[in-house]
This record gives C-alpha cells, structure tokens and sequence, in this order.
C-alpha cells in the first residue's frame, strides 16, 4: 500500500504520452516509479448526483466505474470488474428488492452509491 500523496507526486514525476498512453500503460509507468509488483487503477465515466433528497427526487443518482489490477513488470491485467447503476425505486424494479433495502431503502447521494458499487466490486476481489 503506498499513501495517496507519494502515488500522486510519483505520478506527476512520469513522462506521459496524451496520444498514445492508456489506462494500462501509465499504471505501468506509475507502478515502475513507485517500485511496485502490482497496480490498482481505474476509471470514472459517470458521476451524476441526485436531484432531491433521501426521501423523494426528482432525478436519481447514477454511477459507472471499472477497476483493474495490473501486474507492473508485465503489463498484464491480472483482474478487472465494474459497476453501473443508476439508482431506481423500488415500485420500478420489485425484482431488485433486496438490493433496494442493502442501499437502505432511500435515495443515495452519488457518493453514497459510489461506496455501494466500490464495496460491492471489492466483494468480487481475488487477492482478499
């Protein structure tokens, strides 16, 4: 485990690349920098808060993310997995009761649903 702020300076250190570098390729980079065997990374592509309150909106939340764990001297990506949700009510998807009730049963902030889908994907994780 390496603290936010030496991965942050490590990764303002490497040389990049805005054409051609991926996901892949600067966790490789950054992994190399920190003298590290493996990576955890990923990406945000939705991040929509609610528009209301936990009782009642008027739009829900909806978040998307996926994490990958990269293996540094390869490159190889050893694991990945990903979340996208977009929050609903529970008149609108009886079939997901029991997820509706584990949420709390209320409207999430993006926040809190993003910590949702996190704990939910680190469910799935191999290394654990």
């Amino acid at each position: 485990m390496v603290p936010l702020k030496t991965s942050t300076d490590a990764y303002n250190q490497i040389p990049k690349d805005d054409l051609n570098d991926t996901i892949q390729s600067l966790a490789q980079k950054l992994g190399r920098e920190l003298n590290a065997n493996l990576i955890l990374t990923g990406n945000v592509w939705r991040y929509k808060d609610r528009v209301g309150g936990s009782r009642g909106v008027r739009s829900p939340s909806s978040v998307a993310f996926a994490i990958y764990l990269i293996d540094v001297a390869s490159g190889k990506l050893l694991w990945k997995s990903a979340f996208s949700e977009t929050q609903k009510s529970l008149s609108e998807n009886v079939l997901e009761a029991r997820s509706f009730f584990k949420k709390g049963a209320k409207w999430l902030s993006a926040s809190e649903l993003a910590q949702y889908g996190v704990n939910e994907v680190f469910e799935k994780f191999p290394l654990r």
